[in-house]
């Protein structure tokens, strides 16, 4: 819960270096655990595992161990087969039907999951958690209302959980960042772990750069990254830091992103370079930021470089695949636009970009960069198609409950909305648009 993977790593270290004292089912535990966790050697996991069950089929958690690390790999069937495993054994084990559920819910099988989380709910009916996983599948449905109804049961029960934060997301998917922010502040209220902090500060920021309050937003990245230093979590020191390139690039200030993407994209004790996401997220907003600078040469060097590394993310994390591939798209429309190709644009954003409903936690912050995800709306009105400039826009400002989209509401786009509108002599209409400016 506290986030911090590098004193986990140092525990895990630990063990493995006394695991010849252990049981031999002791040890093959310890190395599994050392293998996903600190290797980052899923494979390796799942083979110790498995050789683990071969010797020890009735460890429950060894099932629940292994199901999640199918889950990671996208392998959700093997998932489900692992988890009915462990409830076979336990059929009262509130862990695995969680997990269950989320495999189903991963499948986008949401009555499925909502059925399980049901029955989880009722077995431990004062547990948050449930609540939580429920308002998580909700989200996924499009149901909005039932899903901020859970996270507020789940927030009453037990606010040291997330459920603010998601609560909070919501708000922002309306476009109502003063109530956004009202319930992350409800959350940092309540006494939490460092870890949890740093991702309250992270979406602090966030919203507030969607109101322009950057100097604040940009103080809270500043308190992010402190407090993930002061604590040794190396691994939200990296997203604190790719929190303030943001904000900077969002806050015009392109020299000091550009410097903070290529010289102070460090982390102490962690090479960000060996992670291809990480490095994926750094090509994509240099990409951002040479473009906005008019500097189209290195622009689409940073284009090119962000595709060779496609192949390695997807094969880590088909989903952290998906996203990039989305960056990529962006940055290739963003630049098409800049250089006056407005078909070309219009062609990387309706062929390569894939909306995909993200998963609660990290997923969701990186759905949303760019803040501004407007390019194929902008190249409809440089081609000079007013039409469909409008219906992009409208379609970015009105929630659809059957579409994949789960991104906030930038309150830009109705400002450009109300442009657009005056422009095709539909004053009445602009009038109505304009009034968003926050």
């Amino acid at each position: 819960r506290s986030f911090n993977g590098t004193e986990a790593a140092k525990s895990y270290a630990r063990a493995l270096h006394h695991a010849g004292k252990a049981t031999e089912r002791e040890r093959l535990m310890i190395e599994a655990q050392y293998a996903a966790s600190v290797e980052d050697d899923r494979e390796a996991a799942i083979r110790i595992y498995r050789e683990l069950l071969e010797k020890y089929p009735r460890e429950k958690y060894v099932w629940n161990f292994l199901g999640i690390l199918y889950r990671l790999k996208g392998s959700f069937r093997e998932d489900i087969a692992c988890q009915e495993r462990a409830l076979e054994l336990d059929p009262s084990f509130g862990i695995a039907l969680n997990e269950l559920a989320y495999a189903y819910l991963r499948m986008e099988n949401y009555e499925k999951a909502l059925e399980i989380f049901r029955r989880y709910s009722a077995l431990y009916p004062g547990d948050a958690n449930p609540y939580d996983s429920m308002g998580e599948a909700y989200f996924g449905m499009g149901r909005l209302d039932d899903a901020a109804r859970m996270y507020e049961k789940a927030f009453t029960l037990k606010p040291i959980m997330s459920s603010a934060m998601m609560r909070a997301y919501l708000c922002g998917m309306r476009g109502d960042y003063d109530e956004a922010l009202s319930w992350i502040e409800k959350g940092m209220r309540v006494e939490k772990l460092s870890g949890e902090l740093v991702v309250d500060h992270i979406w602090r920021a966030s919203y507030l750069v969607y109101i322009e309050e950057f100097d604040e937003a940009m103080e809270n990245t500043r308190r992010a990254l402190a407090l993930a230093d002061s604590t040794g979590n190396i691994g939200m020191m990296g997203v604190a830091l790719q929190a303030q390139g943001v904000v900077l690039f969002e806050w015009g200030r392109l020299k000091e992103a550009r410097e903070l993407f290529r010289e102070r994209y460090v982390v102490p004790g962690y090479d960000m370079q060996r992670v291809p996401y990480a490095v994926a997220f750094q090509e994509f907003y240099l990409g951002l930021i040479e473009t906005t600078a008019g500097d189209m040469r290195s622009a689409r060097e940073a284009a090119g470089r962000l595709e060779t590394l496609l192949p390695k993310v997807s094969s880590d994390s088909p989903a952290e695949g998906v996203r990039a591939a989305n960056w990529l798209a962006i940055l290739n429309a963003e630049i098409a636009l800049a250089e006056g190709r407005p078909d070309d644009a219009i062609r990387y954003m309706t062929r390569d970009f894939t909306l995909r409903i993200p998963s609660v936690g990290p997923d969701l912050f990186y759905s949303n960069t760019p803040g501004a995800q407007d390019v194929l709306a902008r190249a409809y009105a440089a081609k000079g198609d007013l039409d469909r400039a409008v219906a992009e826009y409208r379609r970015l400002l009105t929630f659809d409950p059957t579409s994949k989209d789960r991104r906030l509401k930038n309150p830009r786009y109705e400002y450009r909305l109300a442009k657009l509108l005056e422009k095709s002599g539909n004053r009445a209409a602009a009038l109505g648009s304009s009034g968003v400016k926050r």
